[in-house]
C-alpha cells in the first residue's frame, strides 16, 4: 500500500491551478506600444515618457484623486501625441479613450506645466559654455567669438541645434528686429557688462551691433564676400535647427486649432521638449514619407535706419559695422 501511495499521479488527473489573469490597460500607450512605435507616436520613449511625467507631476495631477480622473501619465502621453501628430483633439481622445473636451481641458493643463518647466531647459550659456560654443562654430567656416545664431519667431540657438531663447507670442508679420528688442536676450547683451561675451549671427532684417553681426548688404570686395559665405554657412545651424524641430512636431506644420494664447504656449512646447529630447539624448527616428518645409521664415525687408535715431544706437551701429569689417579683413582675405 506504502508504494502504490508513491506512485506519481497521472497529469491528466492532477489539480488545475488557475493562472491569475494580468489586465493590460488597453488606452496606456506604454503598456502596449514598443519602445520603437513610442519613439514613431510620442517622440519618446518609455523611460523618458516616465521621467518627463515625474517632471510635471505636481504641476498636473488632479489633487482630489477623484475616480474617473485623467492619470498624470495619460495626461502627458496625450499631449505629446498632439504636438507629435498634429492631429484633431478628438482623434488624438479616441486613440486614449477620452472625449474631446476632456482632451482640451488635458492639454491647457500640461501646456501651462511645460512652460513653467521652460527656463530649465531654455536658457542663456554662461561664459564657460559661450566659450565651447565658440570653438564649435568657429570650425564651421572660421568667424571668431561666435556663441549662437538667431532667426524666425526669434529664437537662438547654440552650435548643438539647443535652443538658447525663443519668443513665441509674435505673429510671422512682425518684424524680427522689433521681436528682438523684446526679448530677455537683447536685454543680456545690451546691458554692461553683458551677461556673455561673444557674438549672436542673424540676418539682414536684424540690426547691426558689437553682438549681433549680419551680413553685408552688398560686398565690396572679395573679403566681405567672403565674409558672406562664412556668415551663412554658420548661421545654417538655425535652419538644421528648425529643420529637426520640425520632424519632432509636425504640429508645428499643421498648425493649431487652439486660441492665440494657448497656441503660443503649445509652440513653446515643443521648444522645450526639443531641448529635453536633445538633453537626454532621444534620437529621432527619421520617416521617410515625412516633408518637413526647411525654409525658415518669411524674409523680412533688410533692417534700415530711420534717420531718427539718436546718438547712442547711431553709436551702437557704427561699433558692430566697424567690428564686421575687422572680422572680415583680419580673417578672410
Amino acid at each position: 500500500m506504502a508504494d502504490l501511495a508513491k506512485k506519481p499521479v497521472p497529469k491528466s488527473q492532477r489539480p488545475r491551478l488557475r493562472r491569475e489573469k494580468v489586465f493590460r490597460d488597453r488606452h496606456n500607450p506604454l503598456e502596449v506600444l514598443t519602445e520603437t512605435e513610442l519613439l514613431q507616436k510620442y517622440r519618446f520613449p518609455r523611460w523618458a515618457i516616465l521621467q518627463l511625467t515625474d517632471l510635471i507631476n505636481q504641476s498636473i495631477a488632479h489633487p482630489s484623486g477623484r475616480s474617473g480622473a485623467v492619470p498624470a501619465l495619460l495626461q502627458v502621453c496625450l499631449t505629446l501625441k498632439y504636438l507629435a501628430g498634429g492631429s484633431f483633439q478628438d482623434a488624438v481622445g479616441e486613440n486614449l479613450g477620452l472625449h474631446q473636451t476632456t482632451v482640451s481641458r488635458t492639454l491647457h493643463r500640461v501646456l501651462d506645466a511645460l512652460v513653467e518647466l521652460g527656463p530649465r531647459y531654455i536658457r542663456k550659456p554662461s561664459q564657460e559654455e559661450a566659450q565651447m560654443q565658440k570653438q564649435m562654430f568657429r570650425n564651421i567656416a572660421g568667424i571668431p567669438d561666435v556663441f549662437a545664431a538667431i532667426d524666425c519667431i526669434h529664437a537662438a540657438c547654440d552650435a548643438n541645434m539647443m535652443f538658447i531663447d525663443c519668443i513665441s507670442r509674435y505673429p510671422g508679420s512682425v518684424p524680427d528686429a522689433h521681436i528682438l528688442h523684446e526679448s530677455g536676450l537683447y536685454r543680456a547683451m545690451e546691458r554692461q557688462p553683458r551677461d556673455i561675451n561673444g557674438i549672436i549671427l542673424g540676418d539682414s532684417s536684424y540690426p547691426i551691433r558689437e553682438w549681433l553681426l549680419t551680413p553685408f548688404q552688398m560686398p565690396q570686395d572679395i573679403m566681405e564676400a567672403n565674409f558672406n559665405s562664412a556668415h551663412e554657412m554658420t548661421r545654417d545651424v538655425i535652419r538644421k535647427s528648425f529643420t529637426l524641430l520640425k520632424k519632432r512636431f509636425r504640429s508645428l506644420q499643421t498648425g493649431y486649432r487652439l486660441d492665440p494664447e494657448t497656441a503660443c504656449k503649445a509652440i513653446y512646447s515643443c521648444f522645450v521638449l526639443h531641448n529635453i529630447a536633445l538633453t537626454w539624448k532621444i534620437p529621432l527616428l527619421e520617416d521617410a514619407n515625412q516633408e518637413v518645409d526647411t525654409a525658415l521664415d518669411m524674409p523680412d525687408l533688410p533692417y534700415q535706419m530711420t534717420g531718427f535715431e539718436d546718438e547712442q544706437e547711431r553709436t551702437k551701429t557704427e561699433a558692430g559695422m566697424f567690428l564686421r569689417c575687422q572680422i572680415a579683413r583680419g580673417f578672410f582675405q
